[in-house]
């Protein structure tokens, strides 16, 4: 019984991350042109009903901003996270002692172990890729807040919330408030994803 509530709860956490990562990346696919949108009549108005997030100083809605910032960002580290982890499971697998020895046996014996190991390989791949992302993410938030990769027209987190630094002072907290939060919030569903696939992938984690 214990055991099954503790894989219940990593289901929770699973379905949980998936589909507020679904949404996260789907509203914020939608927000592109809203997200670009500048309106003086609007300008520097606190977070409210209307303006969940609040809007900036050219009136341009930081919630549409934050969500598409957050979809830019995994889009940018999709690909570096997927590229990086096919060249270390392509050097694990070549470097495996199993390969070396079935190479000498000859090539059916190489193909055979192939075979055998590719099916262990793909969940590692897979929560791998998963774990990165928090990583990957924080790292293009941090390169695009310093002013480097993309241009300022460009709503990443980073450029949002490092353009929202000279506004702090004059009490606009919301402009990196909610940027922030998000990204936090982002990240650590990206972990719990990751974690929960490590442990659902995994059989020897069910009894740590």
């Amino acid at each position: 019984m214990k055991m099954w509530n503790r894989r219940q709860r990593i289901l929770i956490g699973l379905g949980f991350s998936v589909v507020f990562l679904a949404v996260i990346c789907i509203w914020g696919s939608m927000s592109t042109e809203e997200a670009r949108v500048t309106d003086f009549s609007r300008k520097n108005i606190a977070p409210c009903l209307e303006y969940i997030f609040g809007t900036d100083w050219l009136g341009r809605d930081m919630l549409a901003r934050t969500l598409k910032g957050v979809v830019i960002g995994v889009a940018l580290t999709h690909w570096p996270s997927l590229a990086r982890l096919i060249r270390a499971e392509v050097i694990q697998l070549r470097e495996s002692p199993y390969i070396q020895i079935s190479r000498k046996l000859g090539k059916s014996s190489w193909y055979i172990a192939r075979k055998h190991m590719l099916p262990h390989l793909v969940p590692q791949f897979i929560v791998g890729l998963a774990l990165m992302f928090p990583h990957a993410i924080l790292h293009e938030s941090s390169i695009t807040f310093l002013g480097f990769g993309l241009s300022t027209e460009q709503p990443a987190i980073g450029i949002v919330l490092s353009e929202a630094m000279q506004y702090l002072i004059t009490g606009k907290w919301w402009l990196a408030l909610f940027p922030g939060l998000l990204l936090v919030f982002t990240v650590v569903l990206f972990y719990i994803l990751g974690e929960s696939l490590r442990k659902m992938l995994d059989p020897g984690s069910i009894h740590q």
